[in-house]
């Protein structure tokens, strides 16, 4: 899960830009740049180092939010999940 905040010295822009459809838009940016985040690393480090990843994934979403008039101020990686086949591993 993730938290974010609307900019509100910029919320013109994102309405003009966006109108009333920005949560869905930003659904789609983040789902995009958090798998490509993901892809970066073996699943297992996710166990060994849950810190190290949880930053970076929280960096993605800064980044991410950062020009889409949003400030992402918290991420938590919960319920990760894998295949049987992983788990029992």
């Amino acid at each position: 899960s993730l938290q974010y905040r609307l900019k509100p010295a910029e919320l013109g822009k994102l309405y003009s830009k966006l109108q009333l459809n920005y949560e869905s838009v930003y659904i789609s940016a983040l789902r995009d740049s958090l798998s490509k985040v993901g892809n970066k690393f073996a699943i297992a480090r996710v166990w060994e180092n849950y810190a190290e990843i949880n930053d970076m994934m929280r960096a993605a979403c800064k980044e991410t939010l950062a020009d889409m008039h949003a400030e992402c101020w918290d991420l938590q990686l919960w319920r990760v999940r894998l295949e049987e086949r992983y788990e029992d591993a």
